[in-house]
């Protein structure tokens, strides 16, 4: 007899669960498969079980520590890469940041004109122009 849609499979204890978390990195997929079971399962640990929820937590954060100390020790090394991505992520406030620069003709300042007789007429063309659909529909509800 199989487990109710969404509930949690019990073949593993929470401490198990967790424990397969922590030796897979935080990632869900490779923890179910060193339990034998779907990612969903592992999923449903973590959403049931707080053990399980906080071990994969605290193996993500452990993964994002690993990944910045590699990144600290490309940066020292002179890798140009690495170097451009950490100004680029942390660095924004020392203006490092990508973003596109608009201007108008030869550099001068974008000049945004619009006239509010120019609103009006285009407003009274669309309105002219749903009266003449209402009239359409009305003409053929008429004609039925």
């Amino acid at each position: 007899m199989g487990n109710p849609k969404g509930s949690t499979d019990k073949r593993y204890t929470a401490d198990e669960v967790a424990q397969a978390i922590r030796k897979a990195g935080g990632f869900l997929t490779l923890a179910a498969q060193n339990l034998g079971c779907s990612r969903v399962t592992v999923w449903r640990y973590c959403r049931d079980f707080a053990t399980c929820k906080e071990a994969q937590d605290d193996a993500r954060e452990r993964t994002k520590d690993l990944a910045e100390g590699n990144l600290l020790q490309l940066i020292r090394a002179g890798n140009v890469t690495a170097i451009i991505f950490y100004l680029k992520t942390q660095a924004k406030d020392r203006g490092y940041v990508e973003r596109q620069e608009l201007s108008g003709p030869a550099g001068a300042p974008v000049s945004v004109t619009y006239s509010i007789d120019d609103w009006k007429a285009k407003r009274a063309g669309r309105l002219q122009e749903a009266e003449r659909t209402v009239e359409m529909f009305d003409d053929e509800d008429t004609d039925a």
